[in-house]
């Protein structure tokens, strides 16, 4: 797997949480994530902003191979930064992270082999756009994964070693280039 590959399972994870908690909610089909570039959509909606992905202990180097390919694993932490846009923002900010504590909501992200960690309190942050309010809320969510990648690091296939010997006098003895063939660990 990719990076890119683990990124699109945790949202396709999260996209399963917010459908299932807003379930009944004009909102449960309209979850985008951040930096689509599109046009806004028609209230109400959640959009979903992932940052912070960091590394979690130390990283396992399971294979490596003749091909200079080696498999990594690695346990991984990302915050998901969810806001609500419409009526009831802050109801559905409350339902949505209500949500992460049914048990329905993390067997569907375990399916994705991602874990819920913690969530901080919905916040109110409803604001005026030129003639009307807009309801908003937001709130943050830290999830866990295994990360799973293949990376390419290339492969050295023999070693030349010159070796030039001199006596005291700086006279040359012996001048030897000696060649270490491919040996895969």
């Amino acid at each position: 797997m990719s990076a890119t590959t683990d990124v699109t399972r945790v949202k396709r994870a999260l996209r399963k949480w917010l459908s299932l908690a807003l379930v009944g909610t004009a909102a449960e089909d309209r979850v985008i994530f951040g930096q689509q570039g599109k046009p806004r959509m028609e209230r109400p909606y959640c959009d979903v902003t992932l940052s912070s992905v960091a590394s979690r202990g130390r990283d396992e180097r399971r294979t490596h191979d003749n091909a200079g390919e080696r498999h990594v694993v690695g346990p991984r932490v990302v915050m998901a930064t969810v806001q609500l846009f419409g009526p009831d923002a802050m109801g559905l900010g409350e339902q949505a992270r209500a949500g992460l504590y049914l048990e329905a909501v993390r067997a569907l992200l375990h399916i994705e082999a991602v874990s819920f960690m913690e969530a901080d309190p919905v916040q109110n942050i409803t604001t005026s756009i030129e003639t009307e309010i807009e309801e908003r809320a937001v709130f943050a969510a830290r999830f866990a994964y295994a990360s799973d990648q293949t990376e390419t690091v290339g492969w050295i296939e023999h070693v030349e070693v010159e070796a030039v010997l001199e006596d005291e006098a700086g006279t040359t003895v012996e001048d030897t280039t000696y060649w270490v063939p491919e040996s895969p660990a």
